[in-house]
Order: structure tokens, then sequence, then C-alpha cells
């Protein structure tokens, strides 16, 4: 059975299981009065108050009407939620995010925000001084487009030697296509004679005037050393999903789309991040609802497991049958794939992970499984390719709903836009990259070609639909924030320099509605689940959050300081914040921001 199959008949139950009988009957379990709800529902975009039964959303409406509800039921045990009139909105899904590494990075090295080289050095010292001996030091994503310009070069293992003599240093720039080694990290990968660590097809060991391994490597290189890196015990997974579990809901997110990374880069197999989450789950350790997608390399594993009698797909909580794929590296590791060079390489234009061949060849037969692609994709050249393959697929294999989606999707070239649309596929975007990475992006595409960079208000114009996500570890897994992006795209501060910095391309801004939609009934529609969640409807998971503002009429320049007050999943309070200090005036009446 096909998970569009299936995800249509579990909508269908749903539905059903909620008639008019069975709302009137049933004495709610959770009701949200004085609200001031976006439902997500064109036909009926706003109400006050919400009832549920359990896990499902049985009444949208007025307060009189769920008051109603309430006074035939007076004897019940109903959980009342005064949202005083806050802005209430379905929960976030995170279309786009690396749970588990995410988690393990709240407890690793900070390198994020390092502002010069010789802080990265050193925090890189303090780290190493308070860990065992020989445990690997792993995560931070440092960005060396912070540190002045004069350090403004890339890492190197003899920079942190000398500070981290007794462990092992793995650490990777923000992006995540990039990795920087200690000498003591390539000794355990097997190499005394470090001259004989071989380049790799799809990959780049960097190396110095001596020919010599400066350290790093870029995309399939990483493999080199990633194969020798400890995996997680069963506690640390649990406490890296307890620990990103509680980031998410904090943030009023309440489903995620984990990708998995391939094999080399994270575990042992390809079926390993599932059985992390299929674990957590039977022990009643997975708290926020999961859809799970594994590497492509090894897609078999998972088509001759779902081929099985009886094969489980999922629940409401978790849920696998998507195959992650790579086509190109990353703009900040020049390894994205583009039709023209670099301004800064003029002889370089970035390279392939996979071949097309092989992606075409992994990819049809995925999709003859029944399963969903997802394809990695930042270059105009990766994009372009990206396309040609679903469209040779769906030629061949014929035309369904399969709703292929194009991760990142960030550059593509104009006439690219409408084969989204045309081929059905989604576009998933990342909007905090674009104020991120348009701090420097013109420096290295131009402005030309910048134009088409993180093109939302383009998808729109097409008609393609957008699922948005953060990419955490990579990017924090802040809706509030990448809406902000999306709908302003005032880009970072650099370095030092705290000022607002410049709006990046933008006619690309999109509307709060649009951002909104993108984050919620958007990324439910990417993965078949609109007819479960994504909007606040009868039927539905009763999965939303409170905001301490409405963005509709909020200041488009505040909403990253738009806070979550609570966030409800199945019905059940699963955060509770903190009141906020007042410190700025928003536009609209007193606003709240971090404490």
């Amino acid at each position: 059975m096909n998970s569009r199959l299936l995800i249509h008949r579990f909508n269908r139950c749903l539905r059903s299981a909620f008639s008019t009988n069975t709302k009137s009957r049933v004495a709610p379990t959770m009701a949200l009065l004085n609200g001031n709800i976006w439902t997500g529902n064109k036909e009926h975009p706003h109400a006050q108050a919400i009832a549920c039964v359990d896990d499902m959303i049985t009444h949208v409406g007025s307060n009189s009407d769920v008051l109603s509800l309430l006074d035939t039921h007076k004897d019940s045990q109903t959980q009342i939620l005064d949202a005083q009139g806050k802005f209430v909105i379905p929960g976030f899904i995170d279309s786009h995010i690396h749970f588990i590494m995410g988690g393990q990075r709240l407890s690793s090295v900070q390198l994020s925000d390092a502002q010069t080289r010789n802080e990265f050095i050193q925090r890189i010292k303090d780290f190493a001084a308070v860990q065992p001996r020989g445990k690997w030091i792993l995560g931070g994503e440092w960005d060396h487009t912070l540190w002045p310009q004069e350090e403004r070069e890339l890492p190197t293992r003899a920079w942190i030697d000398k500070v981290t003599p007794d462990n092992p240093v793995w650490i990777n720039r923000k992006e995540g296509h990039m990795f920087l080694a200690n000498t003591l990290a390539l000794q355990q990968a097997g190499y005394a004679d470090f001259s004989t660590i071989p380049d790799v097809e799809g990959g780049t060991v960097v190396r110095d005037g001596n020919g010599q391994p400066t350290g790093l490597f870029k995309d399939n290189a990483m493999n080199i050393v990633y194969s020798c890196v400890p995996q997680a015990t069963q506690d640390e997974d649990d406490q890296a999903i307890e620990a990103a579990t509680q980031y998410c809901f904090e943030n009023g997110v309440t489903s995620i789309h984990h990708l998995t990374e391939p094999p080399s880069r994270n575990r042992a197999c390809v079926g390993d991040d599932i059985s992390t989450f299929e674990s957590a789950h039977k022990r009643g350790r997975l708290k926020i609802r999961a859809y799970v997608a594994v590497p492509i390399e090894n897609w078999e594993i998972l088509r001759n497991r779902l081929a099985l009698p009886g094969a489980w797909r999922g629940d409401k909580m978790l849920r696998i049958g998507a195959v992650k794929g790579y086509v190109d590296g990353s703009l900040g590791s020049h390894t994205a794939w583009f039709f023209d060079p670099y301004v800064d390489t003029p002889n370089y234009a970035g390279e392939t992970v996979n071949s097309e061949s092989d992606l075409y060849r992994w990819i049809k037969g995925i999709d003859a499984a029944g399963m969903q692609v997802f394809i990695h994709a930042i270059g105009d050249r990766a994009n372009h390719i990206a396309l040609n393959i679903y469209e040779r697929v769906q030629r061949e294999n014929g035309r369904k709903d399969r709703r292929w989606r194009i991760e990142h999707a960030q550059h593509v070239a104009s006439a690219d836009f409408h084969r989204f649309r045309e081929l059905g596929v989604i576009a998933s975007v990342q909007p905090y990259h674009a104020i991120d990475d348009g701090r420097w992006a013109e420096s290295i595409l131009g402005t030309q070609r910048c134009k088409n960079a993180y093109a939302f208000r383009s998808f729109q114009n097409a008609g393609v639909h957008m699922a948005f996500g953060s990419d955490w570890f990579v990017a924090p897994p802040v809706p509030l924030l990448g809406i902000h992006a999306a709908v302003v795209r005032q880009t970072l501060p650099t370095g030092n320099d705290n000022k607002l910095n410049n709006v990046f391309v933008p006619e690309q801004c999109v509307s709060v509605q649009q951002a909104l939609y993108s984050y919620t009934l958007g990324a439910a529609y990417s993965v078949h689940e609109e007819g479960i969640k994504g909007s606040i409807a009868v039927g539905k998971l009763a999965d939303f959050a409170i905001l301490d503002h409405d963005l509709f009429t909020v200041r488009k320049e505040f909403i990253e300081h738009v806070k979550v007050e609570k966030t409800v999943l199945g019905g059940k309070l699963v955060y509770e914040g903190q009141p906020h200090q007042r410190v700025v005036h928003c536009g609209i009446g007193t606003c709240y921001t971090c404490s």
C-alpha cells in the first residue's frame, strides 16, 4: 500500500470518528476560549474558541458555541485555556530539520557566534578542558564570515592541535557541508601518513601548498573521518530527542520532518534513525510528531522493509516512507553547483555529490516503490538537474500525486520556476538562510544571479507549493524568525556590527499570510498530511500555539520579537512560557521581547 493511500484512509477514519452525534455527547477534554484564532482555513479563517476530545479537535467557533457545549457537560473535567485575546495558530511544522543532531548540538561546543579567529580557538580550548580524555568534540557550527576581514580565512588543524591534544575534534561549518578535523581525529581515522589520505569524488580534501591535508573536508570527503566517529548510545539519543523536543515546543513547533544524514555521515546504516525514533516512540519518549526521511544511498533497505506483510508505516506520532538525496553541496562551502562559475573562483562552478545517472536510477526505483522523494539542490544547475530527473521519471512511471520535494531550492534559473508547478514539485525552503547567506551571497554570485536567490515570491507567483522549515542544526528551529525572514528579509548583523543590515532582494518578500501558511498547512500538504494537521478544523489533530501578538497587526520588523506563550499537542499543554518583559514599542501597543 503506498503512503498516499495510507494517509487518505487514516484521514477518513479520523473524520468519521467525529460525527455530529459524537461531538455532542462526548465531553471535551480541553477547551480554548477568548482566542484570536487564525485557523488556516480559507473558508473560515477566524474563530474564538476550540474544543478537543483527547487529541482531536471537535469544535471550532465562537465562545458561545463552546460554552454551550461545556454547559451540557458541567460535571466534566475539561481543561480550560483562556487565551485572553491572544493570537492562536495551528502548531508550526518544521519541514526540514536534522532533529537528533540538533539535540546533540545543544550540549556541544558553541562556535556559531564566535567573532574572531582567537575566540574560535579559545572556545574550543575551554570546551576541551572539561571533556574526558578521548571524548570526541563534535558540532560547533562555526561561521568564518563573521570574523574581521583580515582574519576571514578557513581554519586548519594547526589552529587547534595545541589546545586539543587529548580529544579528537570533528567540527562543522554552520551549513554542515564542510568539517574540520584535528590531527588526532585523522590519526584515529587510520592515517599515520596524511599524504595517503585520498581525494574523493563528489567531495574535497582541502590541502596546503605542500599537498598535505589542512584538516578541512567537504561533502563526500567528510566520510573519511565520519566513519570513525563513535555512534551515540540509546541514552544519548534519548537525551538529544528530549532536548530537541523541548526546544521545538518552546517555539510552537508540534511536527517535524526529520531528514537523516547519509549513513557514513551520521550512523552505521540507513535504518538507524528510524530505529531510534521507533524505539523512543515505543518507550513513550517521543513527544513530538515526526516524519522520518532516510538517505537515498540505501533506499532498497526501506523498500524491502515496507514490502513485508503488515509492514508498519506509522501513526499519528511517527511516520516513515520518505527518502532524501543530494545533487550538490552548499553555498558557504562553494560546493553548490551552478551553470556559471563563482565570482571569486572564476574557473569553478561547484560540484555534484551524486551523479545524475545514480540519482535517476535511485529515484525511479523509489517512485515505483511508492515512497516519497526529497532532493537537496542549492545551485541553479543542481535544481535544473533535479527537475530533469523528476520529469523523466514522471514520464516513464506515469502521473500520480507524488508530492516530490526539492530541499532548499535556493538558486533557481528563471525558466525553471514554472517547471516546479508543472511537475508538482514542492519547494521545501528555509527562509532564515536568506537573511544569513544574504550578508555575503552577492560577493560570490554577483547581483544578477542573486535576484533568483531564495526566491519565495517567484515561487508563489508561479503557483508553486512551498513548505517552510529551519534546517536546524544549521539554523534555529524558530518559525517566528523564519516568518520574519520571509516577510522582511533583513540580513543578520555581520561580526561585531549589530546595526541593521540590508534587505536582501526585497522583491522576493512574501506576505505574513503566505509565510504562516507555508509553516502550517503548506508543510502538511508537502507530506500528504493536510487532512489531519496544518490548520485548526474539526477532525484534525489538536495541535496549536498561542502567541503574545497578532502577526497580522504587529509591525513586520517586530515579528522576530513575538513570543510563543503556550504550545498544545494532541489536546495537551506541552509548553507554557514565562511572562516576557515589556521593553520596546511595536507600533500597536506594548511589545514583549526577550527578557
